[in-house]
This record gives C-alpha cells, sequence and structure tokens, in this order.
C-alpha cells in the first residue's frame, strides 16, 4: 500500500513518476511492435 503524499507538490512529482514509468512502458511495447513489423516485411 503506497503512504498518502502529504503535500500537492509531492503529490504531483508522484504523479509524473508514475505517468513516465507507464509510457516508457508503452514505448517499449510499441517499438516490440514495430521491430516485429519490420521483421515480417
Amino acid at each position: 500500500m503506497l503512504c498518502i503524499l502529504k503535500t500537492s507538490k509531492e503529490n504531483s512529482l508522484f504523479l509524473k513518476f508514475i505517468s513516465n514509468k507507464f509510457h516508457e512502458e508503452e514505448n517499449r511495447k510499441n517499438e516490440n511492435i514495430i521491430n516485429l513489423l519490420g521483421n515480417l516485411f
């Protein structure tokens, strides 16, 4: 369970961190898909 962050500044930094992690994952998946397609053609 995540501890509740006290200040809105900490909150926004935390949300930024989470969304960056999410976008890194998405980008990695997209790269994999692009590589697979590239290998097919």
